[in-house]
């Protein structure tokens, strides 16, 4: 009965997720965003808690397709609520689209209760670090008292307290950048912290913050694998900075490459601007002349980083004493930023070729022998 639409009516007090009371929120019938205004941040991705961990659910932000995510919340612990999460480009405020997935049929009485039922986005301005994420609402009470005074026209409705905006996309795009950067329009907001497993188990001889992991059973192979893949601090920050070196400098009469921004770089205090860009200019002006695959002394370099597991190592390493205070000094900067993105990346794509080698190494080994 009545299955004229197929499961698109969801609870509306799920787009509030666990946050207080729906009226609290301002909601809308349309999206904030079009294709064309979705970003895609890698350092969204994971779990995130509040200050007190104990008594706030954590937010889990998967990878879904193209430029979005699934965002997980538990309700309890059998039952979670996901919902679809779009990041979306206005001007230069960045904002979090939550939209309610499709329930379980079971979180429903029957067809006809869910038919009453409409699904609505809600949205948050974000600021977002690599250890640090804030979500500011819109203030449902400021807005109404701008709706009163007429200062605000755009179309909405009011149901039970709840304010939900009718208007087009193109219009509440309009909406949020006029009103992005005053602060009393987004009065509330929800301050979470990236959760880290295992802290209790950091090795203090590591540069300040690395985190280390242990290994993960799953990903081991068999005890006399030939294969060890691991994702080394020291040997990436190294060719990251050779990598950015490469991409300002000009070569063989051809000038430097044009790159898009890299909002990181937007994110770092004036000091560690320059300490970042200093780095960049010594790897400029000693080695990206060098070919980093067939130059002696950069082949050299990476056999020695390969062994460093900490900034003790690293000043034992025999490394070039210049080389060596560049790495320290810009460390803690590379590792609270594109250090966490660039290890995660690493420990997926080792996760796959280890699930390719458990079937293919035999026949490699094989081949080695021959």
């Amino acid at each position: 009965m009545y299955k004229l639409f197929r499961y698109r009516f969801i609870v509306l007090l799920l787009i509030t997720l666990f946050l207080c009371l729906s009226s609290c929120y301002i909601k809308s019938l349309n999206p904030i965003f079009t294709e064309k205004d979705l970003i895609f941040e890698p350092e969204l991705i994971g779990e995130w808690i509040g200050e007190d961990e104990e008594s706030e659910a954590p937010w889990l932000f998967q990878k879904a397709s193209n430029k979005g995510y699934d965002l997980i919340l538990p309700v309890s612990q059998k039952s979670n609520t996901e919902f679809e999460a779009n990041l979306v480009k206005i001007g230069d405020f960045t904002f979090l689209d939550l939209y309610p997935k499709e329930p379980k049929k079971a979180d429903f009485r029957n067809d006809f209760y869910k038919e009453h039922f409409i699904a609505v986005h809600s949205f948050c301005l974000v600021s977002l670090t690599s250890n640090e994420l804030e979500l500011a609402f819109l203030d449902i009470s400021w807005f109404k008292e701008k709706f009163g005074e007429e200062k605000i026209n755009i179309s909405h409705i009011v149901v039970k307290n709840n304010l939900i905006l009718t208007t087009s996309t193109e219009d509440l795009q309009k909406l949020l950048l006029e009103y992005a950067a005053i602060k009393e329009a987004f009065s509330f907001s929800i301050k979470l912290k990236r959760k880290v497993k295992d802290i209790e188990n950091i090795d203090k001889s590591k540069a300040p913050g690395i985190f280390v992991k242990e290994k993960d059973p799953q990903l081991n192979l068999t005890k006399d694998s030939l294969f060890n893949l691991q994702s080394s601090f020291w040997i990436n920050l190294h060719h990251f900075l050779y990598q950015q070196a490469l991409l300002k400098t000009s070569t063989n009469g051809k000038p430097a490459l044009i790159t898009p921004p890299d909002p990181i770089l937007s994110r770092l205090t004036p000091t560690q601007k320059r300490l970042w860009d200093k780095a960049i200019n010594f790897y400029q002006n000693n080695y990206i002349k060098k070919d980093l695959l067939f130059s002696d002394e950069m082949t050299d370099i990476k056999q020695r980083l390969v062994k460093v597991n900490s900034e003790n190592d690293l000043k034992k390493a025999g490394l070039p004493n210049p080389l060596v205070d560049i790495l320290v000094t810009v460390a803690p900067i590379y590792q609270n930023t594109w250090w966490i993105i660039h290890d995660r990346t690493n420990q997926a794509f080792i996760s796959n070729i280890n699930i390719m080698l458990s079937f293919f190494e035999p026949a490699l080994v094989q081949q080695f022998k021959q």
